[in-house]
């Protein structure tokens, strides 16, 4: 629950207002209730020692270049319950832009007892570590969990920590969800190692809180109707849906974030398969004809059968897949900015994600060849990832968040199962680059010693997500593809259905 308790002693007052403070209400889209309930914590592992004094000397630079100074705001509930920034003139050592606390440890990582659970590289399919088992390393004592944690105090936006060994750096960024999502946040590392680089030439323009471009959706009128609107839930059957994720959230037992990472050859494979299939297999009338498959459609394709396989819903229940996708290329962030080039400069910080649906039945998917779950999914991407459908989408939500009074949009039947995956691969996260402040090499980076990452770059990220109040399980970000081609995904789901994934994960492996 954070620093306060629900039910323990009473939430003190709000901290001061500053009258020197700019405030700005949190947009929509921002400020959905989802995302204030969960508090983001990306741990990045660098097989290289940095100099967390140049970290934090380029990072206050940064905050001193043009509209970056807001990335220091602070979260506050107004009078009427909004949530709200209030961003200082200047940031001092009393009221700083960001919050970055470092321990050293003499040591490698590998002899210390929680770093060296930090899971490596497997040449197979592995189930890997508990996400949890390293946060006592990854973050200060203090560090925020929850809304909370941040409206009751005058804490900015960032916290950051970074666990010092003789051989490594392990470096964990801590933010709500308000503040951005996975892009937002490949964006602002672009900004910060620009910084660090000496090269603040190449650092993008931010756009965000009240400069962003998901403001053009709160008054634009679709040219088209959203493609699911027809299965939206409304009224009592909107009312089931609900009580149907909340009797799952109570009666599922533990929860449990689980570290996944999947081979690039066994991937390859897949795909390969998967498109050989496509073109030789006859076609069923009612599939969607799809010419393309990336290796994103067919690892969620497959990861599907085995979560699913997993949790033994009842087969009649319907799949709700939400697949992520970032649609800032869609809607141009400046008046007239449209080319790429423009768009590359341009850093938006903030939320601007949507799911693409997939409909599936449960009992049909364990024996669903993975090449047509996959195109199905692939179907469903390039169907809604249209500026139209993105903006039908949104006056949807919108209009439905009014009627309701509640953000509740559901889509599906009342009883559906949901799955969320968010795909953070576009935003190249295991590509940053902090080369600029290593200070000695970790693992040396000659043939033979393993190493196939950069130096500077990290090896291993997770996303290890705190989330304040009922969520559905069964969802997770895969965050990417490192730089020996292996993807790593965590995911959530019931403690209990962890040993079924590992058996199916396995088998996949003697199968192959």
């Amino acid at each position: 629950m954070g620093i306060f308790s629900l039910f323990g002693k009473a939430r003190p007052p709000h901290p001061e207002t500053f009258p020197t403070d700019t405030i700005v209400p949190i947009g929509f889209w921002d400020g959905r209730s989802y995302q204030h309930s969960i508090c983001m914590e990306v741990t990045y592992r660098f097989d290289d020692v940095l100099d967390v004094e140049r970290l934090n000397h380029s990072l206050t630079r940064l905050l001193q270049l043009g509209e970056w100074h807001k990335l220091g705001a602070r979260l506050r509930r107004n009078d009427a319950g909004q949530l709200e920034y209030h961003i200082p003139r200047e940031y001092t050592a009393q009221r700083p832009g960001f919050i970055l606390t470092s321990e050293e440890f003499p040591m490698k990582a590998i002899e210390h007892p929680l770093a060296s659970k930090i899971p490596t590289a497997t040449d197979t399919p592995r189930v890997l570590g508990v996400a949890d088992e390293i946060v006592p390393i990854c973050h200060h004592a203090q560090a925020p969990r929850c809304l909370d944690d941040w409206i009751y105090t005058d804490r900015p936006q960032l916290a950051i920590h970074a666990a010092s060994f003789t051989d490594t750096t392990i470096l964990t960024i801590t933010f709500l969800h308000t503040l951005m999502d996975g892009m937002g946040m490949s964006s602002f590392f672009t900004a910060w190692t620009a910084v660090l680089r000496g090269q603040e030439d190449q650092v993008p323009t931010f756009l965000g809180f009240d400069t962003t471009p998901m403001h053009t959706l709160n008054s634009t009128i679709p040219v088209e109707p959203f493609i699911h609107q027809g299965l939206l839930l409304r009224g009592f059957r909107m009312l089931l849906g609900a009580m149907y994720i909340m009797w799952e959230y109570y009666w599922r037992g533990p929860e449990e974030q689980r570290v996944v990472c999947i081979n690039g050859s066994f991937v390859d494979r897949m795909r390969s398969q998967a498109m050989q299939e496509l073109t030789t297999t006859k076609h069923d009338t009612n599939a969607p004809r799809v010419s393309f498959l990336s290796e994103s459609d067919v690892l969620l394709a497959w990861w599907t059968q085995i979560v699913v396989k997993a949790l033994n819903p009842n087969p009649n229940r319907l799949l709700v897949l939400m697949n992520i996708f970032d649609f800032r290329s869609l809607i141009p962030p400046l008046p007239g900015s449209t080319t790429s080039s423009e768009k590359k400069s341009i850093a938006v910080i903030g939320n601007a994600t949507y799911p693409a649906y997939t409909f599936l039945r449960v009992g049909e998917i364990p024996t669903t060849p993975i090449s047509h779950l996959a195109a199905q999914i692939r179907h469903s991407l390039v169907q809604q990832r249209t500026k139209p459908q993105v903006e039908a989408l949104a006056a949807l939500i919108r209009a439905t968040t009014e009627a309701q009074g509640v953000d509740a949009t559901l889509f599906g039947e009342p009883s559906s199962l949901l799955m969320v995956w968010s795909n953070w691969h576009k935003g190249r996260l295991f590509e940053i680059d902090f080369s600029a402040a290593v200070t000695s090499i970790g693992v040396p980076t000659s043939v033979g010693n393993g190493r196939t990452n950069p130096v500077g770059r990290p090896s291993y990220i997770i996303s290890n997500a705190h989330v304040g109040g009922p969520m559905p399980t069964n969802l997770g970000p895969v965050v990417g593809k490192d730089a020996a081609g292996n993807w790593w995904l965590t995911w959530r789901l019931p403690q209990w259905a962890w040993p079924m994934v590992e058996a199916q994960v396995h088998s996949a492996v003697l199968a192959k």
